[in-house]
């Protein structure tokens, strides 16, 4: 299982999927992300997100295990999310 941990416009969105690898997991996620759960994010706006999970790239945060940090840009504002392995399938 993973957590993500989305911060966009003010506002702090957490959801989880239950997914084998991180790459799967951020798939999962896009997929099952709402735009009607994150404000301000619209149809346009999760079309761009699906777009860019596919060439997104994690990084590692330094000091921790299994948790990973990823940024994108779309026209609605800045995205900044943190993905963390909550437990082994």
């Amino acid at each position: 299982m993973f957590t993500f941990i989305l911060e966009f416009r003010g506002g702090t969105y957490v959801s989880q999927t239950h997914s084998s690898t991180l790459s799967k997991a951020i798939n999962d996620w896009g997929e099952k992300l709402l735009s009607t759960d994150v404000k301000y994010l619209g149809l346009s706006g999760k079309k761009q997100i699906l777009c860019m999970l596919e060439e997104v790239e994690t990084i590692p945060l330094n000091g921790l295990i299994n948790t990973w940090f990823f940024c994108l840009n779309i026209r609605q504002g800045f995205l900044s999310v943190n993905v963390v392995k909550t437990a082994t399938l």
